[in-house]
């Protein structure tokens, strides 16, 4: 059985030092208060977060990068607080960055200010967005039922430098973490855009690139499938997701 503490190798684990005070987690709990702007001080979703990376390492010998760990504990406090306060809206886009920055109303959830549209009942939703910033690109994407409860997620980097070809990659992850959950066979998707190019080539077969005639090809297959045009501002959690995923250097999906 494992004596050492999981993320140094160095001295025995202990609660206090695997969760506090070794290195690596002095390091994580720095970056997540610098997030915060606070003083250091242990939060729950970071501890939660520490928990079952550290599971993957002693039982799975999977080394979880601290990248991650902060991105599970920045996605999960998010999920925890709009669980908790449904009345309370967060500009999604600053969350990432501090949370103390993020706008929020006292207006219920379906009655408030935002543009985020709710599909048919018996529908899902995704999401999706795509960016570049300084020859770096990545998107993202938010999965979300009738009642706007999050169902999956994902952010990842993106080797192609055109932010319309990325949101088309993202469209692709949707529709994997879509399928790959099952609901394909029981549920219609609406998928949601944020650029009009990437619409217009949708809806419109003669405006398609020659190239990517393949692509096209296997989303018109899916009969499940709708696509249409976000409003202003009801793309932005899948953008803060694209953004998030510029600066990541693997893929991370999600789902519940």
């Amino acid at each position: 059985m494992r004596k050492e503490c999981p993320w140094c190798d160095k001295e025995l684990e202990r609660v206090d030092h695997s969760f506090f005070k070794c290195k690596f987690i002095e390091g994580f709990w720095r970056r997540i208060f610098n997030w915060w702007e606070m003083r250091l001080e242990p939060v729950e979703a970071a501890s939660w977060s520490i928990w079952p990376a550290r599971n993957e390492v002693v039982f799975n010998q999977k080394m979880i990068p601290m990248d991650t760990m902060i991105y599970h504990s920045k996605m999960r406090a998010m999920m925890w607080v709009r669980a908790v306060y449904n009345e309370v809206i967060l500009t999604e886009s600053s969350w990432w960055f501090c949370p103390l920055k993020c706008r929020s109303h006292n207006k219920t959830y379906k009655g408030s200010e935002m543009n985020w549209r709710f599909p048919p009942r018996g529908w899902l939703k995704f999401n999706v967005c795509g960016v570049v910033f300084k020859d770096k690109a990545g998107g993202g994407g938010v999965l979300r039922d009738e009642d706007g409860v999050a169902r999956a997620l994902f952010s990842s980097p993106s080797e192609v430098k055109d932010a319309e070809l990325v949101e088309l990659k993202s469209i692709g992850v949707a529709l994997e973490l879509y399928e790959g959950m099952g609901w394909a066979t029981c549920c219609p998707l609406f998928i949601e855009v944020g650029s009009n190019v990437v619409f217009k080539w949708l809806s419109e077969t003669e405006s398609r690139l020659g190239k990517l005639h393949y692509f096209f090809a296997e989303i018109e297959r899916r009969s499940y499938l709708s696509f249409r045009k976000a409003e202003h501002m009801g793309n932005e959690m899948a953008f803060a997701l694209a953004i998030v995923g510029v600066k990541r250097s693997d893929t991370f999906k999600a789902w519940c």
